[in-house]
């Protein structure tokens, strides 16, 4: 099965919006049989098409028509697919961070990692400050936690250093 190459956009943040969306085309894919369904056999359906933002985003993003079967069945498909196979980019923060600050990290992961990854987003007030940032690969303290411990070796060395000039 060859890869598909959605645009994702800066809505779609974590691991958790790309589940949500794709429970969001599920049901609405569901709801728009059970339309099709009804028209068929005669029954009126008032029921109208209600996107979250993230899926309009999406939609509008990747050019696809929502209400066409086959285009929501590749894109059931396809999600599942990225589901599976997204990078993703563990972040703990030691304080929340907003959705606009979320939405600028996850531009510069798609831009600088992969276009198509998403976060995983931690919370870890023993950080103190900064952040703490984990890929499959690498690891990256951020935080004003290895900053002190840092500076704290440092200041040992140079107490050291003196101690032994005096």
């Amino acid at each position: 099965m060859s890869e598909v190459q959605y645009t994702l956009p800066a809505s779609l943040t974590t691991q958790g919006d790309l589940r949500r969306l794709m429970n969001e085309v599920e049901r609405i894919d569901n709801a728009l049989v059970e339309v099709d369904i009804h028209q068929r056999t005669g029954h009126s359906s008032d029921e109208e098409l209600v996107l979250s933002r993230q899926l309009g985003d999406f939609v509008a993003a990747n050019e696809i028509d929502i209400k066409d079967g086959s285009a929501r069945s590749g894109l059931i498909a396809g999600l599942r697919q990225l589901k599976d196979s997204a990078p993703v980019v563990h972040v703990t923060f030691a304080a929340s961070a907003g959705r606009d600050e979320l939405a600028k990290l996850v531009d510069w992961v798609r831009q600088s990692v992969h276009p198509q990854a998403v976060l995983t987003i931690g919370l870890s007030p023993e950080l103190i400050g900064g952040a703490y940032v984990r890929t499959t690969n690498k690891v990256f303290d951020l935080s004003v936690r290895s900053q002190l411990a840092q500076g704290r070796q440092i200041i040992q060395k140079e107490l050291e250093a003196l101690s032994g000039a005096i």
